[in-house]
């Protein structure tokens, strides 16, 4: 058995691997979403470890490196993705032996912190064997949509291709600041990479508008839950040019998705925007969701309390590769 880096070609045994998880990456469509996660979607190419056990791939864990800020300044981060060990290597090799070998060669390739939503089936190894940090264990803030909500916003959908409309959105994103301290860019390439190059999931552009005026930018994305049936409406980015809109954005939602979804689900996103959400009506009541941070640099570890602050973070869900 040998634990090492990706080499050329290594996709073919990896994308047969994530075939044996058809919930999470569809029938046929591996390949697709190997090259879109580790080649296209973050801000250089992905670092990737791989369990080899007679010529045959049995295990994989990728780290995507993407800038991350923190209190206007910036680091090199890095999101843990794709952790796996296939069921018939799991007496001869464990993730935690993968993923040593990928925080190593993050190290080596100058990533400062890395931060990840592991499952619940990782999260204590993480915690109690590899040394990383929790964050938060949260649950999606979600709500049947009033059919009595009015909001002064308008919502219109775009195309994020469209020349004319790429420009207004790249203007827009440039000119947001976050009130969140630690988060990684909403950029017009970012959120294009993110959501509009992904091969399978369909993602909806939209601006709310004051008026001629825009006030927030966001994706969303309409998901059938075949536990439960439902229709779910997730907000999975959003950027406004002012928290003081926030109850306005909520209450527009609201009007837009209450003829389409059972729920209307967001992440926490911002101190600021956990607190309009509750104002709403909006209940954590979705699934759990675990976040953690590692710190690889020495000097960055005076961090460690800033970081582990979750309410210092903005967290949209499409920080996660889940949705």
């Amino acid at each position: 058995m040998r634990i090492r880096a990706y080499e050329p070609g290594d996709w073919r045994g990896i994308t047969a691997m994530s075939g044996l998880y058809p919930s999470y990456v569809p029938a046929g469509g591996a390949p697709a979403y190997w090259m879109w996660a580790n080649r296209v979607w973050p801000e250089e190419r992905s670092i990737v470890a791989v369990a080899e056990v007679r010529d045959q791939l049995v295990g994989h864990y990728a780290i995507l490196p993407f800038r991350l800020q923190i209190n206007g300044e910036f680091v090199s981060g890095g999101l843990g993705v794709n952790a796996y060990v296939a069921p018939a290597a799991r007496d001869q090799v464990s993730i935690f032996q993968i993923s040593k070998k990928a925080r190593t060669l993050a190290k080596d390739a100058g990533l400062q912190v890395l931060w990840g939503f592991p499952n619940a089936n990782y999260r204590l190894i993480l915690e109690k064997v590899e040394g990383w940090h929790c964050v938060d264990l949260f649950k999606a803030f979600e709500k049947s949509p009033q059919e009595d909500r009015v909001s002064c916003l308008s919502l219109d959908s775009i195309d994020p291709l469209h020349p004319e409309q790429a420009l207004y959105l790249n203007d827009f994103l440039d000119g947001c600041v976050s009130s969140a301290l630690i988060g990684v860019s909403q950029t017009y390439t970012a959120w294009i990479n993110r959501y509009s190059r992904h091969p399978y999931s369909e993602y909806q552009f939209h601006f709310l508008r004051d008026g001629r005026e825009a006030v927030a930018a966001l994706v969303t994305k309409v998901y059938q839950d075949p536990a439960s049936g439902q229709t779910r409406g997730h907000v999975v980015d959003l950027a406004a040019c002012d928290d003081a809109w926030n109850s306005e954005i909520i209450a527009a939602l609201e009007c837009y998705f209450k003829a389409s979804v059972d729920k209307l689900s967001f992440w926490p996103m911002n101190t600021h925007f956990r607190a309009s959400l509750t104002s709403a009506g909006f209940a954590q009541d979705g699934f759990d969701t675990y976040m953690a941070v590692k710190v690889l640099d020495s000097n960055l570890e005076c961090l460690i309390p800033e970081l582990t602050r979750s309410e210092k973070w903005h967290l949209p869900m499409g920080m996660s590769d889940v949705f």
